[in-house]
């Protein structure tokens, strides 16, 4: 039996671990609301600085931080990353409706490199090869390559959302999920983007664990305890590690005597 599910049949056969789960992300959700309408006060008030878009982002943030961990430690890193995903692939596609119903820039238009231009380019030379009759496995090639191309040169894509793509900045070094909604978070100064993936996230948070807490009540836990999630990331380890290195070019390029790009806070992200 795997080990997830024999742990699940542990919380299950002892109550008191089981509350203790529904109770802690029951906590969270609760926590979140208190410190939503608490920011909203002390911003109001003139204690704190900025607006409140910003700290609607960063409550949102913090609710899904801790969850992500928590669930890591209770069922392990699949269960995680599942987790993870979810939640990020909605988020995402409440942005990508707000944008198709007019709200701009949520999705910024995805711009492609000189080697992924070339290697679009040598897919449709491939296409036009082929003979205007083509046989069954000429016809299946072409659809592959059709497809290959069209999802490269797509607008934007969840994969892109999620992971970005490597960037080099000149004597800082690369930063390898640039462009990604973490990303954008930490370094852009767009604050609608920021407050409406604060919101997206946080009530996608709140709704996974909502479904969690059902799922560990009515025992439909199987559909995700033995997930297997391959080399899939989760989505605090990309937060983490983008801090990092954006911290590490900046530091890089101010020993090679340029000026800094990101200015991360010391504290509060």
């Amino acid at each position: 039996m795997p080990a997830n599910r024999k742990l699940f049949q542990y919380y299950q056969q002892h109550s008191e671990e089981l509350k203790k789960i529904r109770e802690t992300l029951q906590e969270y959700i609760v926590d979140f609301h208190r410190g939503v309408r608490k920011n909203f006060e002390n911003l109001r008030l003139g204690f704190v600085k900025g607006n409140f878009e910003s700290l609607i982002a960063r409550s949102a943030i913090f609710l899904y931080l801790p969850f992500e961990a928590f669930m890591g430690e209770l069922f392990g890193e699949d269960v995680s990353a599942y987790w993870s995903h979810m939640i990020f692939m909605n988020a995402y596609n409440d942005l990508k409706n707000l944008q198709e119903e007019g709200v701009d820039d949520l999705l910024p238009e995805l711009e492609i490199t000189e080697e992924e231009a070339q290697e679009a380019l040598d897919k449709v030379k491939i296409i036009l090869k082929i003979a205007p009759d083509p046989t069954e496995e000429e016809h299946e090639i072409q659809k592959e390559l059709i497809r290959k191309v069209i999802k490269q040169t797509t607008r934007h894509s969840y994969q892109y959302f999620f992971y970005g793509r490597p960037q080099y900045f000149s004597e800082g070094g690369e930063v390898s999920n640039y462009g990604s909604a973490w990303s954008r978070w930490l370094y852009e100064k767009d604050e609608n983007f920021k407050q409406m993936f604060g919101v997206a996230l946080a009530e996608n948070t709140e709704v996974a664990m909502m479904v969690i807490i059902d799922d560990i009540e009515t025992g439909k836990y199987s559909d995700w305890i033995d997930i297997d999630m391959g080399d899939a990331y989760r989505a605090g380890e990309i937060y983490g590690y983008l801090k990092f290195q954006m911290r590490e070019c900046d530091l890089h390029r101010i020993g090679n005597g340029s000026s800094s790009i990101f200015n991360l806070p010391e504290y509060g992200i």
